[in-house]
């Protein structure tokens, strides 16, 4: 009777484990999908906004509907550049980006409001351009790789049970 107590925790925690991967790929497509928004709104704001090019950064990625970054960890510092970074480096790990994400994340925030208005926005262009690639490559890994994380989990579950069994 014990063994096969443990042996169901066995396999409901390898297919935990399983799951867990899955849903980092994605959460990961949901992150880039809203960052790629976010962007696409920073454009429109600079556009036709007006306003400051940290207060249109709080506005997109600070929002109550889209917590990216920590609105007062990004107006505190006189230096915006060194701000971005900062707030990109204390992403929560619940958005599951990776190093790569997080990079040119920084390398957009640090360049923006560098230039007039045209500049921006074909900097802004850019970037939702690299990050739609990045969308596209999360989506087609979430297709191929989910479901396999959750499966490989339940087997091997099953397979080391049934060596203790």
């Amino acid at each position: 009777m014990i063994k096969l107590i443990l042996s169901l925790i066995l396999i409901m925690s390898s297919f935990f484990v399983g799951n867990t991967f899955s849903v980092k790929l994605t959460n990961r497509r949901k992150t880039l999908s809203s960052i790629l928004s976010a962007i696409s709104r920073i454009k429109t704001l600079i556009c036709f906004g007006g306003v400051d090019t940290v207060r249109v950064v709080e506005e997109c990625f600070c929002s109550s509907d889209f917590p990216l970054m920590n609105e007062d960890l990004l107006s505190s510092n006189s230096d915006y550049g060194k701000a971005f970074a900062e707030c990109v480096e204390k992403i929560s790990r619940s958005f599951s980006l990776t190093k790569s994400d997080k990079e040119l994340l920084t390398q957009f925030g640090a360049n923006l409001g560098s230039s007039d208005v045209t500049g921006q926005v074909a900097h802004a262009e850019l970037y939702a351009e690299l990050f739609s690639e990045r969308l596209n490559l999360a989506k087609e890994q979430e297709n191929t790789k989910s479901k396999l994380y959750r499966v490989l989990g339940f087997s091997l579950g099953c397979a080391i049970s049934l060596l203790i069994v």
